[in-house]
């Protein structure tokens, strides 16, 4: 099995619609090629595709994802046999040694499919790539209750009995003004918390072109208090790229209010999963954002970044 660039990103797509997640489909890839310095398409044949790899070519090294919360391989099959994806990455590596390039790949936490994930991260250790940090990502299971409040560390339920009982007003965003509006109060929140919004309006605006987004306002007597931008990224299960309440309210405790109608609102839907996203970087936790994500009953789940240097 070879690897081969392509330039043909229709047929790409055609060839591996098994992409798992929606950040390796070729529309999210090409939105943010600016981002990287060439965008590299990577089939793995033999007398007919099996795989494929979307990356990001960043001076001497390429990058899956290289704008995005992970990446990985895409697949023809979603059957696709153990063999078949170590025959892969042996060819991935090939390819990086030819080139003299280094690799980084950041896989998915595993619930986005376990069976090809799993694979993926055996025969990248099983071939040399090293794990070079793991986040700590955390998720709503949407399937493992029935009353959400029954999943709440007791401070939370405590902090969701206090916001219920202040007249909050939770809707779903239905035209660009409140999408601004919502963008508005996360904006804030990351300001005052010192952290970076890694998207600006236009990019979200842009982005949702491409994938199926939803957006949430939380109010109080008129004000907004709280935010969330959602979207939709594999079968069955969204995620959370920003949420976060405005300065100034938080004795009102609108994130456990807003926590608990996005778990509503989506266990209404029929989703499987709420992806919460990671709360670390580089492998370093942020264990007050740890705990809270805890605290309001997310699972913990493991998403490894694996690096190759090409042989000397």
């Amino acid at each position: 099995m070879a690897a081969e660039q392509t330039t043909d990103l229709q047929q790409f797509q055609l060839n591996y619609p098994c992409t798992t997640h929606v950040f390796n489909s070729v529309g999210f890839s090409t939105l943010n090629e600016d981002k990287c310095d060439e965008l590299r398409c990577l089939e793995f044949k033999d007398h007919k595709p099996r795989m494929g790899i979307t990356l990001g070519l960043r001076g001497s090294l390429l990058c899956s994802p290289f704008s995005a919360p992970f990446g990985g391989f895409v697949f023809a099959n979603p059957d696709t046999p153990l063999e078949m994806v170590d025959k892969a990455v042996k060819s991935l590596i090939r390819y990086a040694d030819l080139h003299r390039l280094s690799l980084r790949i950041t896989l998915p936490p595993a619930f986005y499919h376990p069976q090809l994930i799993n694979k993926q991260i055996f025969c990248l250790t099983a071939n040399g790539f090293r794990q070079i940090y793991n986040d700590v990502n955390f998720h709503f299971d949407l399937t493992s209750f029935e009353d959400y409040t029954t999943i709440l560390w007791r401070n939370a339920r405590k902090n969701l009995q206090r916001a219920r009982r202040e007249p909050f007003v939770f809707k779903k965003a239905q035209s660009q003004e409140e999408i601004i509006a919502a963008y508005n109060t996360i904006q804030q929140n990351r300001k005052a918390k010192g952290y970076p919004l890694k998207m600006s309006l236009q990019q979200v605006l842009d982005t949702i072109n491409v994938i199926p987004a939803d957006f949430f306002n939380l109010s109080i007597n008129g004000a907004n208090v709280a935010a969330a931008q959602v979207f939709h990224v594999a079968d069955g299960i969204v995620q959370v790229i920003y949420w976060g309440d405005a300065p100034g309210f938080e004795n009102y405790r609108p994130m456990n209010y807003l926590a608990a109608k996005v778990v509503e609102y989506y266990k209404k839907a029929g989703i499987r999963i709420v992806d919460v996203g990671p709360s670390s970087q580089f492998g370093v936790p942020s264990i007050g954002l740890c705990n809270f994500k805890e605290s309001i009953g997310c699972k913990v789940e493991s998403k490894f970044t694996f690096e190759y240097n090409p042989k000397p």
